[in-house]
């Protein structure tokens, strides 16, 4: 399983959102929303003595909707539940190992998308094997 697809599969257990968005190139329905979508936007790998690498990679979590209040309290739900609150460490999503899963920062605002959403985003720091 990618990162992203577990990542994903996090959110809707969480019950944050029942549908998530994945990838650039995903065509985001017309409406307020508000949606959330998830892109992996780069990472590194570690590589340790005597064992197997671990897998960096970074995800970016994107809120967009019609409204800044409703925007806002999704992606503040999601915050919270990707770690905000309590840091997720020694978890397995499907096949994914995370040794943690936190945001890396705040939720910060975006420029609005092209059909003028309101976009607010944080950024995961994650560990896996």
């Amino acid at each position: 399983m990618r990162t992203i697809d577990a990542v994903a599969t996090l959110i809707k257990q969480r019950g944050v959102a029942t549908v998530v968005y994945k990838g650039s190139d995903v065509v985001i329905p017309a409406g307020d929303g508000p949606f959330i979508s998830l892109i992996e936007t780069s990472g590194r790998i570690t590589q340790m003595h005597n064992t197997s690498s671990i897998l960096e990679p970074a995800i970016q979590v994107t809120v967009r909707g019609g409204k800044f209040d409703a925007t806002g309290i999704l992606v503040d739900r999601a915050w919270e539940e990707l770690g905000g609150k309590n840091k997720i460490v020694n978890t397995l999503i499907g096949d994914v190992f995370f040794l943690w899963l936190h945001p890396a920062q705040p939720p910060f605002q975006l420029t609005n998308d092209p059909q003028g959403r309101v976009r607010l985003s944080f950024n995961l720091a994650i560990a896996r094997r």
